[in-house]
């Protein structure tokens, strides 16, 4: 969870101000918001998995 945190943290201060245009010494967040995606594709597999799981187990 500290580590989502760290990374909403770095979301919410992007600098684009809605834009979705980051000023240039703002562009590292980008492969921080790259790496945030990916953990939540990750996070959603396993909840899809174990929702599956859970499902299966019921019948």
């Amino acid at each position: 969870m500290e580590n989502c945190r760290q990374l909403l943290t770095e979301v919410c201060t992007c600098g684009c101000k809605g834009t979705g245009e980051f000023r240039e010494s703002e562009r590292s967040n980008l492969e921080s918001l790259k790496k945030y995606e990916e953990e939540l594709r990750n996070e959603l597999s396993i909840v899809k998995q174990r929702l599956n799981e859970l499902e299966s187990n019921k019948m």
